[in-house]
């Protein structure tokens, strides 16, 4: 996905704002961004599935997971740090997992996952996150069982085939 022209003359004072500000601290652009972010777009649960332009959520900053990582992807890419978007899951909320998308980024030489939604820039997002598709890879399908007895499954770390 890349950054349209409109999108880029919509985001550009933002970026330029964000790699000016004092308000985070010392930390990596990447993580100003994410921070920005985070802060600037608030959750609401019905959105999910609407799935909004770059020009409606900096107009109405509302959204869910997908509104925030698409956000963060399209100002890190305008700040030339590498990334992409993740879909998945996030266990552990009610002891359930519940569909959830998140950024992979590329800094110091590496591959790192940063979540803009619950403001996870370290490069950790914890084991709660759960990686089923990027748009660059693929998909890995993902099946819930009563019988766990007959779970039979393995998965190529190349994110190729999934049996």
């Amino acid at each position: 996905m890349e950054v349209s022209d409109l999108d880029k003359a919509l985001l550009t004072p933002t970026l330029e704002m964000i790699k000016r500000s004092n308000e985070y601290g010392d930390i990596p652009l990447y993580a100003k961004i994410g921070k920005y972010v985070h802060d600037f777009i608030k959750y609401d649960e019905s959105y999910v599935g609407k799935l909004p332009k770059i020009s409606e959520i900096m107009k109405n900053p509302i959204g869910v997971c997908s509104e925030y990582a698409k956000l963060f992807n399209s100002l890190a890419r305008m700040a030339r740090v590498p990334s992409i978007i993740v879909e998945g899951a996030a266990c552990g909320e009610n002891d359930k997992c519940m569909g959830h998308a998140w950024n992979i980024i590329y800094h110091n030489g590496k591959w790192i996952d940063v979540d803009p939604t619950w403001d996870l820039m370290s490069g950790v997002v914890s084991s709660s996150h759960i990686y089923f598709s990027d748009e660059n890879k693929g998909q890995v399908m993902v099946q819930y069982f009563d019988d766990k007895e007959s779970i039979s499954s393995k998965i190529d770390f190349d994110m190729k085939e999934a049996l």
